[in-house]
C-alpha cells in the first residue's frame, strides 16, 4: 500500500523473513480483503504486486492492516492454525506457522497437538512427514462438518435467539466473523446467500427458528467456499437413502440452482443429496 512501485513476492519474503509460500497465502487473504473494499490488487509476473487507490481510502485500509495482531493467547493461535488447515488443504511446515504466528517451533508443536485432537472428533487426521510438512487428510463431508461446527461454536458467542429472523442487516452483523473463518468468502457473498435463503423461505413457506436458520445458512456459505476450490462431496450409491420424493429434495435443487446462477458454480448430484440431508436434519416446518 505504501510502496511507490510494484513489489515482488521474493522481496516481501526477504523483508519479513518468511517463506514464499507464506507470502503467497497472505497475498491471497489480502486480495479478498481489498476486493471487499472495491480495491483491485494488480499483479504481473516478473514485475510484482501493486494497488491503485485514492489516498483517503488507502489510509483507512492502512489503519486496519497495521493494527497489532496478538497471537500470544493460546486459543487464538489454535483457532488460526485450525482455519488455515481446514481452508487450504495443503502442506504446512512447522516453520511456516512459527513465522506467521511469531512464536517458537516448540509452541507450534504444542498448539498443533491440540488442533489434531480437535480434528480427530470429525474423523480428520494430520499427516506429519519430515521434510514435507503437515497436511490434513480426510473426507470432504467431514471437513465441511468440522468447519460448520467450528463456525457455529463461534456463533454461540454472539447470539442464539429461538425466533424466526429474516432481517438481512441483522444477519450480516451476526455473521461478520465468517469472512475471517473462510478464506474466499466476502461480506458481499454472504449477502447474496442470505437473499437466496430468504427467497427460498418465502417461496416454500418454510418456518425456521433462529438456530436452524443459521445452521442452514452457514452450511450454504461453506458450500460456496468449498465448491470454489472444486472440493466436492461424494457418496457411495449403496449408502444413499431414498429421499428424492421429499419436499426437502425439491428445495435443495431450488437453492443450488440459485447459487449456481449467482456464483457461476457447477454442482454435481451428490451436492444436492448433501444439502438434502442438511435440510432434513434441521426438521423444517412449513406454513399451510
Amino acid at each position: 500500500m505504501i510502496a511507490q512501485k510494484p513489489i515482488k513476492s521474493r522481496d516481501l519474503a526477504d523483508e519479513f523473513g518468511v517463506s514464499l509460500r507464506t507470502i503467497q497465502n497472505d497475498i491471497r487473504d489480502i486480495r479478498y480483503y481489498l476486493k471487499e473494499n472495491n480495491i483491485q490488487l494488480y499483479s504481473k509476473p516478473s514485475v510484482g504486486f501493486w494497488v491503485e487507490v485514492e489516498d483517503e481510502q488507502k489510509n483507512e485500509i492502512l489503519d486496519f492492516l497495521l493494527k497489532d495482531k496478538d497471537y500470544s493467547e493460546k486459543y487464538i493461535r489454535e483457532e488460526y492454525m485450525l482455519y488455515r488447515i481446514l481452508n487450504y488443504g495443503e502442506s504446512f511446515t512447522i516453520q511456516d506457522f512459527a513465522d506467521e504466528l511469531y512464536v517458537s517451533s516448540t509452541t507450534v508443536y504444542r498448539s498443533l497437538n491440540i488442533v489434531e485432537g480437535w480434528l480427530s472428533k470429525y474423523n480428520l487426521k494430520l499427516n506429519r512427514k519430515k521434510g514435507s510438512g503437515v497436511r490434513q487428510i480426510g473426507d470432504e463431508k467431514d471437513i465441511r462438518y468440522a468447519l460448520a461446527s467450528c463456525i457455529l461454536e463461534k456463533k454461540s458467542d454472539y447470539m442464539i435467539d429461538n425466533h424466526c429472523i429474516k432481517d438481512k442487516d441483522k444477519v450480516i452483523d451476526r455473521l461478520n466473523y465468517v469472512t475471517r473463518c473462510l478464506d474466499n468468502i466476502t461480506e458481499g457473498d454472504i449477502k447474496q446467500i442470505i437473499f437466496i435463503m430468504n427467497r427460498t423461505l418465502d417461496t416454500y413457506g418454510m418456518l425456521l427458528i433462529d438456530s436452524k436458520y443459521y445452521n442452514i445458512l452457514i452450511n450454504l456459505v461453506i458450500n460456496v467456499s468449498r465448491i470454489r476450490k472444486r472440493k466436492y462431496v461424494a457418496f457411495k450409491q449403496n449408502k444413499k437413502i431414498d429421499l428424492y420424493n421429499t419436499k426437502e429434495h425439491e428445495i435443495a435443487i431450488y437453492i443450488l440452482n440459485q447459487i449456481e446462477k449467482q456464483f457461476s458454480l457447477d454442482y454435481i448430484e451428490d451436492e444436492i443429496y448433501y444439502l438434502l440431508l442438511i435440510l432434513i436434519g434441521n426438521r423444517i416446518d412449513f406454513s399451510s
